[in-house]
């Protein structure tokens, strides 16, 4: 086996392994077979003898059993060959096999992170890409892929564009090819690659630029060109191209326009372009100095400089550099410029050419040899001026003086400049403050003025000085010191102060004014309460002539115009000595205004004019603020506005303002909030003859009129006065807007808070039989005249009255007479006496009596006496405002007596005994307060026959139709008795009820007011 080949042991060994093992155990049998076999034919042909035949027998046995062994040992070993063998094959194959998974491992970790980052960079690239399939001759699109970056570029996510192409070709500008699909795809599959540039249009409308760079390749498989599109956002690009051409057009523009000579220069000086500025110049046309270098053209003495300076710019060792030099003209002359030249580099850092800028400045440079020879003759000019002329330096130190200066100091002027004002005048304390005031206009670079400064000269003398100090700079703009002057004030200062004392005495001389004026009003109301308290009382007598009672209206007109005018004239005293306070209660602005309506709307309809009023959006109903100064501000420009207004009429319109006074709010959505703080505008406008503009600055004066007031009777030319003193307190002003022939609007302003409407306070009624005991009535003056115009008012009423004129009487009166009712004069009592009276009218067991002051103005709340009293009266007292707080306080009604039907009626006092189905609506508040009196009524007499009762049921039935306001007018006027209201309101309803009117008329002439009284209906209470 040795001598064989190795490929035929490898097969023979590899046939041999693979016989089957039960061979190899049937061989040793099939020996013994054969060697038995072989022996018994042996036996049995040669008949031998038994023993050879036997050992013949044995060595066939063991022979065959021997080879038997052999061959089963060779097996063996050949089989274990095998075994190993096949078992280096398998681990070679096995260790080939763990190789190859490795490495396909490896391969497919390779590929999946290649995927991701090819992934990642697809996404998150700026750029929109996407990947369709084009099938021809149609070029019909199949899209394969659209990367996350359609969002940013084009506004929408792949997903939206996949599922609506159109969104796109929408938005791509008409007039860009890309809208030609069929032309652009067939040619980027001929060409395999093409860019294009479009204008799209985001979601957000806003256009910008679209690079779009697509390129294709042929798919056999599919048939189909395989085309990417990648498309970037070149807005930013174009944007940068189109300011370079820009900037390339303006530089042209400017290079050429600019009145400054430029020109550009090479490497060695030459020139290479100049425009004509430069030319015009110099003398010389273009083509000539193209010609030319400029070391040719420059003055010989600043060749040297300018020739340096270049050099060093063109190698880059300074970037720029300027310098005042000499060209030479072409006729020979020179013209001084100041040239700034700089170096201009390509991106590598390489020279390509200097650009020179060339000013010329011959007028400067010949001003500044006029400013030497000036500055000695300026010097000769600030010794001249009186007054301190000085320039510091940063530090403080004199740099120039003049002569009033030296004059200071004592010392020539050679001696002050380089020191400070510590070093001349050893004042360190002030030489420091003038340090730091140098500094700020220094830091500031503005003017400062000091108005007071206070200096000691050489003399010792202490002088003031107005100082005014400007900084001055260099020619780079730089701070370098300051300039100032001086101006001796010292006698305007005494001046000043003589003003000052002068000033206090005139206010001091104005406060004893107002106070003459607030004790003079107590003065000019007694005798005019007498006045006017019993002109009312004579105009009730029955046998006045018509000329009688003629004359007792004019007294009664001119009483209540000189009482507006005392009025007005005390209001504009407390105004101007800051007396006038601000006393804030919450009340309806709404009923307010149309008070103040129905006070002018008679007065208006008799003139034929329109009286209107306007509440903008969310203006509350019920503020808090002053309302009596409010009142009194309205009442003065409406009945300006109607004063002045012949056709059209006048118009109240009130507004919220916001946080700009001059703008409305409109950013209220919701009714306010209570507690809210707003400022309300009221602007009063009317149609009439307008002020002049020169008039309008002094209408606020006191006293002061415009021409058209002048004519007009009754005017004062206190109301505007005294109207913008009240809004200002209110936390407002007032200005006026008028054009001549057209109109005039007044505007004022007012803050106020929002706030909640106050419960009405409970009445209690007592009810008091005709018979019973009269009410006792106190009243305590020491004027004679003002008892006794009281004592005839209320005497015929049927009271029981007492007079006190000192403090013992009204203690002696109150303890044992017990008054219902005080009629006091606060200011004919100290304050002492005035508690003494009050504290005696408190006895246990008995009802303490009501107390009403009687005073010339309306008394403050803080003022001690006014805390004690019930009620008030102003003076000049009126029946009107008696019986309003006899209404109150007694509560009680009044009829009207039928005694002398021809005479003014007398009001007489009944108590409250009718059902609540005949009262009537509440009167104004009194003091602010909201409170409600039952006024009911009841008839004593039958009514007379000069009406039926189908009349009477007219009438009830008409009044019902009736506004509220007149009804409530007509109420109160009925109430008071006062005819010539009620006349008014007849007129009034003869308007537009000429039935209601006439058969009214008979009542009225007949003076049977509680009649009317029960025929009018119950009233709602108006917000």
């Amino acid at each position: 086996m040795k001598t064989l080949p190795n490929f035929l042991k490898h097969h023979t060994w590899r046939i041999l392994g693979r016989l089957p093992l039960k061979i190899l155990y049937i061989l040793p049998l099939m020996a013994q077979v054969v060697g038995v076999g072989s022996i018994a034919v042996y036996l049995l042909s040669s008949q031998a003898q038994l023993s050879q035949t036997l050992v013949l027998l044995f060595l066939v046995f063991v022979l065959c059993t021997t080879l038997t062994s052999l061959v089963m040992a060779r097996y063996v070993t050949l089989q274990h060959l095998t075994l190993q063998w096949q078992a280096a094959e398998l681990s070679a194959l096995n260790t080939q096999l763990a190789q190859e998974i490795h490495q396909r491992q490896v391969v497919e970790a390779t590929l999946s992170e290649s995927e991701s980052l090819f992934q990642y960079v697809l996404d998150n690239a700026v750029a929109a890409i996407t990947c369709f399939q084009l099938y021809p001759p149609e070029y019909k699109r199949k899209y394969v892929y659209l990367s996350a970056g359609q969002k940013q570029i084009f506004g929408y996510t792949p997903e939206e564009l996949l599922a609506d192409i159109t969104l796109f070709a929408a938005r791509v500008h008409p007039e860009d090819p890309i809208h030609t699909w069929d032309i652009l795809d067939a040619t980027v599959c001929q060409e395999n690659s093409r860019n294009i540039e479009y204008r799209y249009y985001h979601p957000d409308g806003q256009m910008h630029w679209i690079s779009d760079y697509l390129f294709s390749r042929w798919d056999a498989v599919k048939g189909c060109w395989f085309v990417t599109a990648v498309a970037t956002d070149i807005t930013n690009l174009k944007l940068m191209e189109t300011a370079l051409r820009d900037s390339e057009t303006k530089f042209r523009s400017a290079f050429h326009n600019t009145a400054i000579g430029m020109s550009l220069c090479n490497n060695a000086g030459g020139f290479l372009q100049v425009n004509a500025a430069f030319c015009q110049m110099l003398g010389y046309t273009e083509a000539e100095l193209l010609e030319l270098s400029f070391q040719e053209i420059t003055h010989p003495e600043d060749i040297a400089a300018d020739q340096s300076l270049y050099t060093q710019t063109m190698a880059g060792e300074i970037p720029y550099y300027h310098l005042e030099k000499r060209y030479v003209r072409k006729d020979g002359g020179f013209v001084w410029v100041l040239l700034s030249v700089t170096a201009i580099r390509n991106q590598n850092q390489q020279l390509l050419y200097s650009v020179s800028h060339a000013q010329d400045i011959s007028d400067r440079k010949q001003a500044e040899i006029e400013l030497r020879e000036q500055r000695n003759f300026f010097q000769q000019v600030v010794n001249t001026v009186p007054n301190p002329v000085f320039i510091k330096d940063l530090q403080g130190r004199f740099l120039t003086a003049n002569q009033a200066t030296s004059n200071i100091y004592a010392m020539p002027i050679d001696q002050i400049i380089g020191k400070t004002h510590a070093e001349l005048s050893h004042d360190y304390e002030q030489g420091e403050q003038f340090l730091q005031n140098n500094q700020q206009v220094s830091i500031q670079g503005i003017t400062q003025s000091y108005p007071s400064q206070l200096m000691t000269n050489c003399l010792g003398e202490k002088r003031w000085y107005y100082t005014m100090i400007s900084p001055f700079f260099d020619t780079q703009g730089n701070t370098q010191g300051v300039i100032g002057s001086s101006t001796d004030i010292t006698e305007l200062k005494n001046i000043e102060e003589e003003l000052r004392q002068a000033k206090e005495a005139a206010e001091a001389a104005n406060q004893a004014k107002s106070t003459f004026l607030a004790h003079m009003s107590h003065e000019l109301r007694t005798p005019l309460n007498a006045i006017l308290g019993f002109s009312q009382l004579m105009e009730r007598q029955p046998n006045l002539t018509p000329e009688q009672q003629s004359n007792l209206g004019i007294i009664i007109s001119s009483g209540g115009h000189l009482l507006s005018l005392i009025n007005q004239v005390l209001d504009l005293s407390k105004i101007e000595a800051g007396r006038s306070n601000f006393q804030g209660q919450t009340f309806n602005l709404y009923q307010l205004l149309e008070e103040v309506i129905e006070m002018f709307q008679l007065s208006a309809e008799q003139q034929d004019l329109q009286l209107t009023y306007e509440f903008a959006p969310l203006v509350p109903r019920y503020i808090y603020t002053d309302q009596l100064k409010l009142r009194q501000i309205l009442l003065n420009l409406v009945n300006n506005g109607l004063k002045f207004t012949k056709v059209g009429g006048v118009t109240i319109k009130i507004e919220i303002l916001g946080d700009d006074s001059q703008n409305i709010a409109r950013n209220y959505t919701s009714p306010l909030a209570d507690n809210t703080e707003i400022h309300l505008r009221f602007t009063v406008s009317d149609t009439g003859c307008g002020i002049a503009p020169q008039e309008i600055d002094r209408l606020f004066q006191p006293f002061s009129q415009t021409t058209s007031g002048q004519k007009m009777p009754g005017s004062t030319g206190l109301g505007l006065s005294i109207s913008r003193g009240f809004a200002q307190l209110l936390g407002g002003d007032m200005q006026i807007h008028s054009v001549l022939g057209q109109g005039t609007s007044v505007e004022f302003q007012i803050l106020a808070w929002v706030s909640e409407p106050a419960p009405p306070a409970a009445t209690e009624t007592t009810e008091i039989a005709l018979q019973a005991t009269p009410h006792r009535i106190l009243i305590v003056e020491t004027a004679e005249v003002d008892r006794q115009l009281l004592r005839s008012i209320l005497h015929p009423l049927g009271f029981s009255l007492q007079e006190a004129q000192n403090l013992q009487e009204t203690i002696t009166l109150c303890q044992h007479w017990h008054p219902n009712m005080i009629f006091i004069n606060l200011e004919s009592m100290d304050l002492e006496t005035f508690k003494i009276s009050l504290e005696s009218t408190e006895i246990p067991g008995i009802p303490r009596a009501k107390v009403i002051a009687i005073c010339t103005t309306i008394p403050q709340p803080q003022f001690p006496l006014f805390t004690r009293c019930d009620d008030y009266l102003v003076k000049p007292i009126r029946e009107g405002k008696i019986f309003k707080i006899l209404a109150k306080h007694l509560q009680l009604s009044y009829i009207n007596s039928q005694s002398n039907p021809v005479a003014k009626p007398l009001i007489k006092p009944v108590p409250l005994t009718i059902p609540p189905s005949a009262g009537i609506s509440p009167s104004p508040a009194i003091l602010g307060s909201p409170v409600i009196l039952s006024k009911q009524v009841k008839l004593v007499q039958p009514l007379t026959p000069v009406t039926s009762e189908q009349q009477l049921n007219t009438i009830k039935e008409e009044l019902i139709n009736l506004p509220q306001a007149l009804l409530r007018d007509l109420e109160l006027a009925l109430v008071e008795g006062d005819i010539q209201v009620i006349n008014n309101l007849t007129s009034e309803i003869q308007q537009f009820q000429p039935t209601l009117a006439s058969l009214l008329h008979p009542l009225v002439s007949q003076y049977q007011f509680e009649a009317l009284l029960s025929l009018l209906p119950p009233l709602t209470n108006l917000d």
